[in-house]
């Protein structure tokens, strides 16, 4: 019996429940409920490529509350020069009844492939936080350790529908992956 209700606790970790409560029948009813406040929805991971990636992550509120302020801080590393042409491709996805339906591109929005990275980030003025960190945003980005102590940067939108989102985004160079990002949250 209390093997069961510690399977299912760790059930309820993995796919995220705050609050589980399980039914025992032994000659009685009882209830055993357990509430996990700290389950965090938000992951990320590397997921190809030499060139670039992150060391550390994170992103809060957790879940994203839109419109709001947003806190990341991140440890990122680039490990080869990166210039253009700079192919990127991105995937959006939205969880709806338990699967993840992809997002179209629309107007350069959504699940959409860029032939060059470098040309988009030309029109792109930098951040505050990211010049304070002194971390660049156009191209060549040259070798280097990245570190953007918590930063906090307003959202104005309340486009995201609230739900589980996964977004995947790779950018390669002379026709080999560089980098590659994988990112689950949640928006409520």
């Amino acid at each position: 019996m209390y093997t069961s209700v510690f399977l299912l606790a760790i059930c309820a970790a993995f796919t995220s429940a705050k609050v589980l409560k399980v039914q025992i029948q032994d000659g009685e009813a009882k209830t055993v409920q357990f509430t996990m406040n700290n389950v965090e929805s938000f992951t990320w991971k590397n997921c190809g490529g030499q060139g670039a990636g992150f060391a550390d992550l994170s992103l809060t509120p957790d879940p994203l509350q839109f419109p709001g302020t947003i806190h990341i801080s991140a440890k990122a590393y680039i490990n080869t020069t990166v210039q253009a042409p700079l192919p990127a491709t991105l995937l959006i996805e939205k969880e709806v009844a338990g699967k993840y339906i992809k997002i179209p591109c629309i107007d350069s929005f959504g699940s959409c492939t860029y032939d060059d990275v470098c040309e988009l980030l030309d029109g792109v003025t930098c951040p505050d936080p990211l010049v304070k960190a002194g971390i660049p945003c156009q191209c060549p980005f040259k070798p280097a350790q990245y570190t953007l102590p918590t930063a906090d940067f307003d959202v104005d939108t309340s486009f995201f529908p609230s739900g589980g989102y996964h977004v995947k985004g790779s950018i390669s160079m002379n026709g080999q992956m560089t980098g590659c990002l994988d990112i689950y949250f949640t928006v409520n």
